[in-house]
């Protein structure tokens, strides 16, 4: 299993507090960290994003037409 690094498990548990009904305790919330721990590529993409200040906040996206979108200038991911 990969390890998430400090400044990521922040934006996670950011997320789940903010956007998850049982916050960390929820289902979603361990299907995730599960997700990101399982691929060795993307626990590494996502600390260094984290790490380097790209990416420190995910939010649900609430366009129901959009898969995802980022914002680089406010550096967070919905």
């Amino acid at each position: 299993m990969n390890k998430i690094n400090p400044k990521l498990q922040t934006v996670l548990d950011n997320f789940a507090q903010n956007s998850l009904p049982n916050g960390k305790n929820s289902d979603a919330y361990h299907n995730l960290i599960a997700a990101i721990t399982a691929s060795p590529i993307l626990t590494e993409r996502l600390n260094t994003a984290a790490e380097k200040g790209y990416l420190d906040k995910l939010a649900v996206n609430k366009n129901p037409n959009a898969g995802a979108s980022y914002n680089a200038e406010e550096t967070d991911f919905h």
